[in-house]
């Protein structure tokens, strides 16, 4: 099964009024999800879940920059998933900032074992910002996945990297309205070939901003998969003619 970008839901807190940023959706059992949560400001994150109660997993630390924007990714394997599907995350205040969720599902992930295998982070300045570069891959065919967060009060637009091909900003993968909003993006890129990788993407204008990158291996690598994976055995039986017996011989 290839790997595939099947959704990304996003959702904003209310500044000064609610702790709790909530995104409902309907998934599939078996998929990856893989989360960003946003805010700035003083609050102290406090806790990610979700309403089918499935695992989980931090990458890497939290990430803080000069303009006191935050960012954290989580992701959960081999979910749980079906109708209703919530995932909160939960801040200790909010005061004048917007608390932003990103909640992107794939499919094609590996599911008998953890799939991630590498990540990298940084904060900087600038119109260019770059998650850094990972460790080398354990595998060729992977999901990159990447977060850029920055806490403008004016509005920012996002253009996915292009290295080392095109990324893929998703349908609600960005919040450009720092006026009333958190500001931030993710994307995705599917590789086919071994190395090292980061995850580049384009700002205007020039903001303080958070990049991170994290990789995925895909089902080959991590099992899953039912009866339909094995290949079927074939058999072949070769009849043999049945000599008569003696009694049946004829007698001429």
């Amino acid at each position: 099964m290839a790997i595939a970008h099947v959704q990304t839901i996003k959702a904003i807190g209310n500044a000064g009024t609610s702790t709790l940023v909530t995104a409902t959706f309907t998934s599939t059992s078996g998929n990856l999800l893989v989360v960003s949560c946003q805010w700035s400001g003083g609050e102290t994150f406090t806790n990610i879940q979700d309403s089918k109660t499935n695992t989980w997993h931090q990458v890497g630390s939290e990430l803080a920059s000069s303009g006191t924007n935050k960012e954290r990714t989580y992701y959960a394997y081999n979910i749980t998933g079906g109708t209703l599907h919530t995932v909160q995350f939960t801040t200790t205040n909010v005061t004048s900032t917007f608390p932003l969720i990103f909640v992107s599902e794939f499919s094609g992930l590996a599911t008998a074992s953890d799939p991630f295998d590498q990540n990298a982070g940084t904060t900087g300045s600038s119109t260019t910002p770059d998650s850094g570069t990972t460790g080398t891959r354990a595998q060729a065919n992977e999901l990159l996945y990447g977060a850029v967060a920055n806490g403008s009060s004016g509005t920012v637009t996002y253009t996915a990297g292009s290295t080392p091909s095109t990324w893929t900003i998703p349908t609600n993968g960005s919040e450009g309205n720092g006026a009333s909003n958190a500001t931030g993006a993710v994307e995705y890129l599917v590789v086919s070939s071994a190395g090292t990788d980061s995850a580049p993407m384009t700002i205007s204008p020039t903001e303080a901003w958070t990049a991170r990158v994290a990789t995925f291996k895909d089902i080959t690598a991590g099992g899953g998969g039912g009866s339909g994976d094995v290949p079927s055995r074939q058999f072949r039986m070769s009849v043999k003619k049945r000599r008569p017996m003696r009694s049946e011989r004829r007698i001429s």
